[in-house]
């Protein structure tokens, strides 16, 4: 049976939310396991939210050095730039998202080639999405405790692999990093 490549999801209750958290939860192991060359994560609200639950320890033989906790979108950043992996965050001009990005770059100061983060700052930015090599993630969720627990949210996970190029062509036009 052949796997489709679009997901769509509709986030309205517990149900949707908890395949939300799976699938960002999925996606962010995938990236540890066989990291992008060049991940773009466009939100213009983030914050350091919980995308792995670990408390189990369930991913150790998968991801050895995953400590067995929650782990926050920053922890996983900071591992895929010490893994070789460009980070592009684009944010709105916003206090706390702003405060994520600067957090994340300062903590890898001197630790990685300056061109491997790249924090935008966009005042009209609306688009959200999370891009890799082999997969896009896009829709109206804000990379938020909000956006992934709250909000009523609709994202399409694609996986074609014609779509994705796409994607990353349009968001490296857009957004800079790397093909």
């Amino acid at each position: 049976m052949m796997q489709a490549s679009t997901r769509h999801i509709l986030r309205s209750s517990s149900a949707s939310r908890q395949e939300i958290r799976e699938v960002l939860q999925g996606l962010f192991i995938r990236e540890l396991l066989l990291p992008s060359r060049c991940l773009w994560l466009i939100s213009p609200w983030v914050r350091d939210i919980e995308v792995i639950d670990n408390r189990a320890a369930a991913f150790r033989s998968l991801v050895p050095d995953l400590p067995a906790a929650g782990i926050h979108l920053h922890q996983i950043l900071h591992k895929l730039l010490e893994r070789g992996t460009r980070v592009v965050l684009a944010v709105r001009p916003e206090r706390e998202s702003v405060h994520f990005g600067m957090t994340l770059r300062n903590s890898l100061e001197g630790r990685i080639p300056a061109n491997a983060f790249t924090l935008l700052q966009r005042d009209v930015l609306h688009a959200k999405g999370l891009v890799g090599d082999d997969f896009g993630l896009t829709g109206s969720m804000n990379f938020t405790f909000s956006g992934v627990e709250l909000q009523t949210e609709l994202v399409t996970l694609e996986r074609e692999r014609a779509e994705v190029a796409r994607m990353r062509v349009d968001f490296h036009s857009e957004y800079g990093g790397a093909l």
